[in-house]
C-alpha cells in the first residue's frame, strides 16, 4: 500500500505511514487501555459519554457555524433586495420627473400649435376677404370697359 499524504502549513507534504489492519486492531485494543491497564467498566461508560459529549458540542459548533452563515447569507439577500428596491424606486421618481416635465412641454407646444393656427386661420380670412374684394374690382372694370367698347 502506498504511503498517506497530507497538506500541511504552506503546501508542503508530509508522509504519514500507511496503517495496516493489524496496527488498527491493536491500536482498537490498546484505546480501552489506560497505562497498561484494562479499563472498567464504568471508566469504559465514563469514556463512552465523555466521546458523546465530545461528539455532540462538535455538532453544536457545526450547527452553530451554519445558522451563522445562514443568518449572514439572509442578510445579504435582505440587504440586495433593499439596494435593488432603493434603485428601483430612484429610477422610478426620475422617469416621472422626466414625464412630468415632457408632458408640461407638450402641453407648452399645443398651446403654441393652437395659437399658430388661430394665426393661419385669421390671415386665410383675410387673405380671402381681400381675394374677394379684388375679384369684385377686377369684374367691375372688366364690365365697365366691356360696356365702353361696345
Amino acid at each position: 500500500m502506498a504511503p498517506g499524504r497530507s497538506t500541511t502549513g504552506r503546501g508542503l507534504a508530509s508522509v504519514t505511514p500507511p496503517i495496516r489492519q493489524e496496527e488498527q486492531e491493536d491500536v482498537d485494543e490498546s484505546s480501552k487501555e489506560y497505562d497498561g491497564h484494562q479499563l472498567s467498566q464504568g471508566e469504559d461508560t465514563k469514556l463512552d459519554a465523555m466521546m458523546e459529549s465530545l461528539a455532540n458540542s462538535s455538532r453544536k459548533r457545526h450547527e452553530a457555524k451554519r445558522k451563522a452563515i445562514e443568518r449572514e447569507h439572509a442578510a445579504r439577500i435582505a440587504k440586495a433586495q433593499k439596494s435593488i428596491n432603493s434603485l428601483y424606486e430612484t429610477h422610478e421618481l426620475e422617469r416621472q420627473r422626466y414625464r412630468k416635465c415632457q408632458l408640461a412641454r407638450l402641453a407648452t407646444l399645443l398651446k403654441r400649435r393652437k395659437s399658430i393656427e388661430a394665426k393661419i386661420l385669421a390671415n386665410i380670412q383675410v387673405f380671402e376677404a381681400t381675394l374677394q374684394e379684388t375679384f369684385e374690382e377686377v369684374t367691375t372694370i372688366t364690365t365697365g370697359r366691356v360696356q365702353d367698347l361696345g
